[in-house]
């Protein structure tokens, strides 16, 4: 089962949106998604230009209707395969896959608002992320499973895979970390991480913010805001 194998007070880590730039290589170095010109059009919520390329090659010009694409915290567009991209673009078109082999465009429909889309390191699996739970979906766009969860009208759906695509994890409102099977969705274990049990003179009203995630050491960073400042904590999970 996870779990969490130490934890440690530490820096503001590196966080990807405040960056000028974020590439995304794929898996296996032959492409890459590459996001620029940042617009921030509400507090956290980002929109940026973008290039798909193939070496030296742009073809970002097969993408048509694709203007700019929308980030969020954990944004992974690549499937294991290297063949498929997910895409979010900003507007009213759906979540998308696009596969490089076939040039071909998958939106996928849904009831709800998806705030992030992310591949699984390793297994068929795209992992959509919204309020009132999430889909994944194979590289063809099927829908695989749902995964029922709820974050209230306020809270926002923080989602990871970690570096096996067995397991992804979200962090609820409720300072829960919660594990969940990325073959078929079942949830596998749930670890409270109160913020009053890890930074002295935390209350119990105080809730993490601004999750962060290094899927290649598994280590997920969060923070709380007190006395006007920011004060960070790292976990390292145990798949």
């Amino acid at each position: 089962m996870p779990g969490i194998t130490r934890w440690y007070h530490t820096e503001r880590p590196c966080i990807e949106e405040e960056l000028d730039s974020i590439r995304f290589p794929s898996p296996d170095g032959e492409y890459a998604l590459l996001l620029y010109d940042r617009y921030e059009f509400a507090m956290g919520g980002y929109h940026w230009d973008f290039k798909l390329s193939h070496g030296d090659l742009d073809i970002t010009p097969h993408l048509t209707g694709f203007e700019r694409i929308f980030y969020y915290t954990g944004y992974q567009p690549w499937g294991y395969d290297n063949d498929n991209v997910a895409l979010h673009p900003f507007g009213r078109l759906p979540v998308s896959l696009f596969s490089l082999s076939s040039k071909r465009l998958i939106p996928i429909e849904t009831e709800q608002y998806i705030f992030n889309i992310q591949g699984a390191p390793d297994i068929n699996r795209f992992l959509l992320s919204g309020r009132s739970g999430g889909i994944l979906v194979d590289s063809f766009g099927n829908t695989v499973t749902s995964v029922p969860w709820s974050c209230g009208e306020i809270n926002l759906p923080y989602t990871f895979w970690l570096n096996s695509g067995q397991l992804f994890f979200m962090i609820n409102q409720n300072s829960q970390l919660q594990f969940f099977s990325g073959e078929n969705g079942s949830i596998k274990q749930s670890i409270d991480i109160m913020p009053a049990d890890y930074i002295p003179g935390s209350t119990l009203k105080c809730k993490w913010e601004n999750p962060q995630f290094d899927r290649a050491t598994n280590t997920l960073y969060v923070t709380i805001f007190r006395r006007f400042e920011e004060q960070w904590v790292a976990f390292e999970i145990e798949p």
